[in-house]
């Protein structure tokens, strides 16, 4: 079969399904040696005239109504291949009646995505099914949920003409935005969504990097302990506690006492219901953005990171929406996806084991300090505890406890950055050093590692 294609390609003969196979297999081909990265444009509203501004509320609209009239289809019994994915006219239901809509502004390609989108949530369905769930249908979508419309090629579905302009398919002129800069000339653009949040609108494009032109992380250190909690968020093995802190402001908490005395559906209601969302999506946004920043401090500062399995239910009762405002799932789940990283298990007794081998059972959760009655440590709990961890997980990783004796840190470079330079941007997180006597007094008490 290859070399037929390659006769054909030779030749100039190919047909245009031969020609999409041989793309398909080149590109799979080079995504093997490439890294995917996510860039968030943020498309620029002072900028827009009230003519583009309704071309992309009316592409949001065209595209619930096409995802809902193919739902309408499958409830009638119609398979999802049987189903035409370049209809240009649909039935809207209004009322208790159907009106027919037209699609003037969905391109062919949007409407593809969105056809292949709802064949994949239904066969996440069928496998989470045969997995033993209870599992429902996929539900109708209205203007408040429906906020994704996928484009799935770059330079036909959408295009950046400069660094401050892009344009999408079937829509008359160009849109501003802000954050292209973010994109290297060396990436590899691919697909693209774009994303309705409330009044504002983002493009999420997607983009692979070439492995070997992504330059060498120089680290600090080579380990580092984390041991999580409510009071001190993060704590450290080195000495370091990161603190920070998202509530949800005093305005959102009035507001949503006035959303239960509204009627439901009504004007005060929708305009009270939109500043609600705003609020939320701006106190996400700054969660995101905390747990962003830790985790790249700690990727780039440390070379293996060793944390604890902690159980969050357990947190949760404990201190009930407290944990809310920590986001150490969040924090958790990314340390997950790190390569370097290192997982110590939930049954570990990190607070209750002293460095001399001794096992305090009766510690409470309002006790801060560590004290031993074997061989007399009095340490902080937190800071005792990331020692505890960071230790263990060397101890379970005969090969990396090995390398460690081998890494030469970085400190003398002119590129090394302390820690504390990664927050310098983000006012809600504060970074500070347990106090020095503790640290030589942890040292000192410390067993040595095996090599």
């Amino acid at each position: 079969m290859i070399a037929y294609l390659y006769y054909r390609l030779k030749n100039n003969k190919m047909t245009k399904n031969e020609r999409i196979k041989q793309s398909l297999k080149e590109t799979r081909e080079k995504r093997e040696n490439q890294i995917c990265k996510s860039f968030q444009i943020k498309i620029d509203k002072s900028h827009l005239s009230n003519s583009l501004i309704e071309q992309l509320e009316q592409l949001f609209r065209e595209g619930k109504w096409f995802y809902n009239s193919i739902l309408n289809s499958l409830n009638d019994n119609i398979k999802l291949k049987d189903i035409d994915a370049s209809i240009k006219i649909v039935q809207v239901k209004k009322s208790d009646n159907f009106e027919q809509k037209q699609l003037n502004i969905l391109s062919s390609q949007m409407k593809q995505s969105l056809h292949r989108r709802i064949g994949n949530s239904l066969s996440a369905l069928h496998q989470l099914k045969l997995k033993g769930y209870k599992v429902g249908t996929l539900k109708y979508k209205s203007e408040w949920n429906f906020n994704c419309i996928p484009l799935k090629q770059f330079g036909n579905t959408y295009r950046i003409i400069n660094n401050k302009y892009i344009s999408i398919q079937s829509i008359k002129g160009n849109i501003r935005v802000n954050g292209l800069n973010q994109i290297s000339k060396l990436c590899d653009i691919a697909d693209a969504k774009l994303i309705k949040t409330d009044d504002d609108y983002y493009v999420r494009i997607t983009c692979y990097i070439d492995k070997d032109s992504i330059a060498k992380i120089e680290h600090l250190a080579y380990s580092v302990g984390i041991d999580f909690g409510i009071s001190n968020p993060l704590t450290l093995s080195d000495g370091t506690v990161i603190d920070y802190e998202t509530v949800v402001s005093k305005r959102t908490k009035r507001q949503q006492k006035q959303l239960k005395r509204k009627i439901k559906n009504s004007n005060n209601y929708n305009k009270i219901r939109k500043n609600i969302r705003k609020s939320h999506n701006k106190s996400n946004n700054q969660k995101k953005d905390i747990t962003n920043k830790i985790v790249h401090a700690l990727k780039y500062t440390f070379k293996h990171v060793i944390y604890q399995d902690e159980n969050l239910k357990f947190f949760q009762k404990g201190h009930g929406k407290g944990i809310q405002n920590t986001r150490l799932g969040g924090i958790i789940t990314s340390l997950n996806q790190l390569d370097t990283s290192i997982q110590v298990s939930r049954y570990f007794p990190s607070t209750k084991l002293c460095f001399c081998g001794y096992k305090k059972k009766d510690i409470k959760l309002s006790d801060r300090t560590y004290v031993c009655p074997e061989c007399g440590l009095v340490l902080d709990r937190d800071y005792k505890s990331s020692i505890s961890i960071e230790d263990e997980g060397l101890r379970c990783n005969p090969q990396i406890l090995t390398e460690r004796k081998d890494f030469k840190p970085v400190e003398n470079l002119p590129s090394a950055v302390n820690i504390k330079d990664y927050f310098i941007s983000n006012p809600n997180i504060k970074v500070r050093k347990i106090q020095e006597a503790a640290r030589q007094r942890a040292e000192r008490n410390r067993k040595p590692l095996p090599f």
